[in-house]
């Protein structure tokens, strides 16, 4: 994902701008959410490091894809579970086998994917753990 440090960041509302940004198309933009980019870094360390700048240029390319408003297969982006409430939809897990990248697309902030967490992981089955912390994450962002 992207390198976000001194990124203009005017066109986020005031309340999201200490987010960090993992990318921004031209439809969408996908934001980290509070130590979601220290998953990512922690996932990757799981990973040998000669595997690892491949799997960094396919999550990129995949998150391109994405921002740009390109649909991904299914297994590539699958539905995982749903999000709090009635009617708020389902959070995906962004997969480039073995990492994870858990996110939803927000109905508070039009046109923003929140990046929930990301974990290394080598099995298919939804963990419940990694649930609450999507549920939690969604929670602070779009209930306030």
């Amino acid at each position: 994902m992207e390198n976000s440090e001194e990124v203009d960041k005017s066109f986020l509302p005031e309340e999201l701008r200490h987010l960090d940004i993992a990318h921004r198309g031209s439809r969408y933009t996908v934001l980290y959410c509070e130590g979601a980019k220290d998953t990512y870094e922690s996932a990757l360390g799981h990973i040998p490091k000669g595997r690892q700048s491949s799997i960094k240029a396919r999550l990129r390319a995949l998150l391109k894809r994405l921002s740009d408003g390109n649909r991904l297969s299914q297994d590539n982006f699958p539905q995982e579970a749903n999000l709090p409430g009635k009617g708020n939809g389902r959070f995906r897990a962004l997969k480039k086998i073995p990492i994870r990248v858990y996110m939803w697309l927000s109905k508070r902030y039009p046109s923003i994917y929140f990046i929930s967490h990301c974990i290394f992981k080598n099995k298919n089955e939804l963990a419940e753990a990694d649930k609450k912390i999507v549920c939690n994450n969604w929670r602070k962002l779009e209930e306030g």
